[in-house]
């Protein structure tokens, strides 16, 4: 590349209202379309290829079946949960969709197991989608800010897979947003978000760092009630049934990618990918892991604009996990949506335009390229864009 082409990328001139607009536009009609497609092809709820419409949900649809069935336990038997999920469709040929949750979330299953599969599963995507377009608003408000939340391809993915990156995605743009002004609200949304433990492992540090002992209190309190709840609905015994499943998604999952290493986006994955050993990929993400709390702690300890505080924050928790999906991108939306306000408020820094476009392209990306190249980027992509927010909060910090 040029030296001229380099100062395009640096400058992000290129990237205009209008631009913008018209890329908004053209991914959104492409989506739908591709959604009617998809609808008017398929039959008794399975597409061409024989799968059930909202993919995953059918993990979700089936172990609410066996919950309200009285088998809450048999939500964690792969056997038991696979044909559930062919009863729903009354086909033998309907593929597997594991159920990996904590026992806290099986109401959550049983709840919308009582409608119709094709109903429960336009029942949750309406209501996960409405949540995060709530939490996005509040970041940015605005009819187009809410267009470009709806184009943002992972917006996309979890639509079609019928996943619930909406729901983690709105549960923790709102919990940050509420933060500063409601802290024990923000804390009963951080604690709903233990349904995907991964993603909070480094929250009770931020939240240390900056002395939110209320909000510390109130998500502590959310997950012990939420545990004594499950345990009161489906018993004690669920418990270790779903700590020995856990194991199962450590060993087959993550480590061995029986859900296939191109779809994950952590560094863990990468190096799997690659050939590399269990102790090198591990060693890899644990560095990774310790790097994104090192940063994460001095943001949230130091001054500077809260919003860009909870923009590394999330994006550093998707830095820090092995285990994370391209649906789980859905994540990055926030950080995207905090760096876009406070570019368009207080100026854009050099390469910043560049970075949110690429960061907004990679749930397109991210499969592609691992799949079909091997190239796994979204790790790199993820770490580059941490590095932007970090020079943006130590820029904000000289300014005031």
């Amino acid at each position: 590349m040029t030296w001229q082409g380099l100062a395009v990328l640096r400058e992000g001139n290129w990237l205009t209202a209008r631009r913008v607009k018209v890329y908004t536009a053209l991914i959104l009609v492409g989506a739908v379309a591709g959604i009617c497609v998809l609808l008017a092809t398929s039959k008794g709820g399975l597409d061409p290829q024989g799968r059930p419409l909202g993919t995953d949900f059918t993990h979700l649809y089936g172990a609410g079946s066996l919950v309200r069935e009285g088998r809450p336990a048999a939500a964690y038997d792969h056997a038991a949960l696979h044909a559930a999920q062919q009863r729903v469709f009354d086909s033998e040929a309907v593929p597997y969709y594991g159920w990996h949750y904590p026992p806290t979330y099986l109401w959550v299953a049983e709840l919308f197991a009582g409608l119709p599969y094709l109903a429960a599963l336009a029942l949750w995507l309406a209501l996960t989608l409405s949540l995060y377009l709530l939490a996005i608003r509040r970041i940015v408000p605005g009819r187009q800010a809410m267009l470009l939340a709806l184009a943002y391809p992972a917006a996309f993915v979890n639509l079609i897979h019928g996943q619930n990156g909406f729901l983690t995605a709105g549960l923790a743009g709102l919990a940050l947003v509420t933060l500063e002004r409601r802290a024990l609200l923000a804390g009963v949304l951080i604690g709903l978000l233990a349904f995907k433990p991964q993603f909070g492992i480094l929250i009770p540090f931020a939240l240390a760092a900056a002395g939110q002992w209320r909000a510390f209190a109130a998500a502590a309190a959310t997950v012990a009630a939420t545990a004594a709840l499950a345990t009161g609905l489906y018993g004690a015994e669920i418990w270790p049934v779903f700590l020995e499943s856990a194991t199962f998604t450590r060993e087959q999952l993550i480590e061995q990618g029986a859900a296939s290493f191109h779809r994950s986006v952590s560094a863990f994955a990468a190096l799997r990918l690659f050939g590399a050993p269990l102790a090198l990929a591990y060693g890899v993400q644990a560095a990774a892991a310790l790097a994104a709390l090192a940063i994460v702690i001095w943001a949230w300890r130091g001054s500077g604009p809260q919003a860009i505080k909870s923009a590394l924050l999330v994006a550093c928790t998707l830095l820090a996990t092995p285990y994370g999906w391209d649906y789980d991108l859905m994540l990055l939306a926030l950080p995207i949506a905090w760096l876009a306000a406070a570019g368009l408020e207080r100026g854009f820094l050099p390469w910043e335009k560049t970075a949110l476009l690429a960061v907004f392209a990679l749930p397109f990306l991210a499969r592609l390229l691992a799949g079909a190249l091997g190239l796994p980027v979204a790790p790199l992509v993820i770490a580059g864009f941490v590095v932007m927010l970090v020079r943006r909060l130590a820029a904000e910090r000289d300014q005031s």
